[in-house]
């Protein structure tokens, strides 16, 4: 019996570290994509977004569990961890609104008939959650209601929320309310 010259090449899981890295990042702008976070053009990838994503990824990132691939589930962290400061920056970027009293606030709308106000921390994020204008849920600690969003008020000074934003806004709108 001879040997064929030719023997396969074996087959392998291992990867080099830029070859796990090239497979994450792509893991990642693919999840990106699928959730509608980023679109890809006719020009191809965004040079920013590949900069932004390359920056945040280091070879000791743990995979959060989602496909049961250990490479995806990475990029799938990857991925989240970019929204994270995409959402940061969506957060410091809302303006600060401030109660008669001086206490900082921060105000997120989530529709036109709703907005979620939360106090602001020193680097300028949503911090503790106050006052809602309507039921949302999985948001059971707070105040559900017009009611306890006109009653309920800034936890410092106990001023009605509903009526000291009319007041700021529209003076004459605040007589009636």
């Amino acid at each position: 019996m001879t040997e064929t010259p030719f023997a396969p090449a074996p087959v392998t899981t291992e990867f080099t570290a830029e070859q796990r890295r090239e497979i994450i990042i792509e893991a990642a702008l693919d999840y990106m994509c699928a959730k509608g976070w980023y679109d890809v053009d006719e020009d191809g990838d965004d040079p920013e977004v590949i900069a932004e994503i390359e920056r945040l990824y280091t070879p000791d990132l743990q995979p959060t569990p989602n496909t049961g691939s250990i490479l995806a589930d990475t990029g799938f962290t990857l991925a989240l961890l970019w929204e994270s400061e995409r959402y940061a920056e969506f957060q410091r970027s809302l303006p600060t609104w401030w109660c008669d009293c001086g206490a900082a606030y921060k105000r997120e709308p989530w529709s036109a008939r709703h907005e979620v106000i939360y106090t602001v921390s020193p680097d300028g994020l949503f911090d503790e959650l106050v006052a809602s204008t309507q039921g949302k849920r999985g948001i059971a600690t707070i105040p559900r209601d017009d009611y306890a969003m006109n009653n309920g008020g800034c936890p410092t000074c106990g001023r009605a929320f509903k009526a000291t934003i009319a007041r700021q806004t529209d003076p004459q709108t605040s007589l009636i309310l």
